[in-house]
């Protein structure tokens, strides 16, 4: 009767310790993100700030990610960490301020242009769908190098300082099981801000950058 019953008890364990193997895996994610224009840029002269709201005309990033999924069950935990490069624009539009005698009716704002280069990492529950997908909610938090340049009045000016970013991000992934791509989309939000500080015109100028916005991402990958 023993016997019996200790061979069930190991293929019992055989079973689970196969599908553990098949719960933990690694995915390989690049994807372009669609940031939100409404960042504010704050420019300070000789203690006079003039507010830039909507600041973007063009915004777009490119990222690659590398994620570990434990997924024991039907809820699981995501983790990891990636690069990305974002790029930001604005052209010249009548509510530009610009130094100190350069105001007038045919100031037509500053050109700017915004770059970033940052690694983040992230974390946070996984929700498997059945056998085609999962869903993640991520919390994540990056650091980098931000490129603010400016051009006023045919003059241009650039500076590289330090840049701060957390967000969160709900993704879908439709995925066939491992060792096979898949593809995602996610949406989300962005937080992030860097302080430069340079000349321009011959005056001293700070511009304080804050991107607080909604986000949707477009992403392939592999699943190892």
């Amino acid at each position: 009767m023993r016997r019996p019953l200790i061979v069930a008890a190991l293929l019992a364990g055989c079973t689970i310790a196969a599908h553990a193997e098949d719960t933990s895996y690694t995915d390989w994610r690049i994807g372009y993100t669609f940031p939100g224009k409404r960042g504010i840029v704050d420019e300070t002269i000789d203690g006079s700030t003039v507010t830039y709201s909507d600041a973007w005309d063009v915004t777009g990033r490119v990222f690659t990610d590398v994620d570990h999924v434990w997924q024991p069950g039907i809820l699981g935990l995501t983790f990891g960490g990636g690069l990305a490069f974002e790029d930001r624009r604005r052209s010249p539009r009548a509510d530009g301020a610009g130094p100190p005698g350069f105001k007038g009716g045919k100031n037509k704002g500053p050109i700017m242009k915004y770059n970033v280069y940052q690694g983040h990492i992230s974390a946070g529950p996984t929700l498997r769908l059945g056998d085609w997908g999962t869903l993640e909610l991520l919390l994540h938090a990056g650091i980098g190098a931000a490129t603010f340049a400016i051009e006023f009045q045919g003059v241009a000016t650039s500076s590289t300082n330090p840049y701060y970013e957390s967000g969160a991000d709900l993704a879908l992934i439709i995925a066939d099981g491992t060792d096979s791509p898949f593809i995602g989309l996610s949406v989300g939000g962005i937080s992030s801000y860097s302080l430069h500080k340079m000349k321009l015109q011959g005056y001293d100028v700070t511009y304080e950058i804050y991107n607080n916005d909604f986000s949707a991402s477009l992403f392939v990958g592999y699943r190892f």
